[in-house]
């Protein structure tokens, strides 16, 4: 048996050469003398946006109060990806060591120390 051509938008397409994933789409452009269309064959996914809703005016309290959650939300991300690497990850000796750096303070060391000779030479 012979495949049945596809009706597609005025136009016939044999069912070989049309895929799953092929879609057809016509444009009429404006302002031409002769009526004419212009058939585009697209390969792949077709994803279709629709939005709505309504328009409002612009109010700089719900803009700050939007920032000032979007900046508590950061914070609380923050606090609990550092409470997960410092009290449940393996590696959280490490990390404690590197987040919580100790630094000796120069002054207390003795005058015989060559780091606190130097520091105190370039005052």
């Amino acid at each position: 048996t012979t495949p049945q051509p596809h009706q597609h938008r005025n136009c016939t397409l044999h069912p070989a050469t049309r895929t799953p994933l092929s879609t057809l789409h016509t444009a009429y452009p404006p302002l031409t003398p002769l009526v004419q269309r212009q058939l585009f064959k697209a390969f792949g996914v077709r994803l279709v946006f629709v939005v709505s809703g309504t328009a409002g005016k612009f109010s700089i309290v719900p803009l700050l109060v939007a920032l000032g959650a979007g900046a508590g939300l950061l914070s609380l991300a923050t606090l609990a990806a550092d409470f997960l690497a410092l009290k449940v990850l393996q590696g959280r000796k490490l990390y404690a060591r590197h987040k919580y750096e100790t630094v000796e303070d120069p002054t207390e060391h003795d005058s015989d120390d060559e780091e606190t000779s130097l520091i105190q030479s370039r005052r």
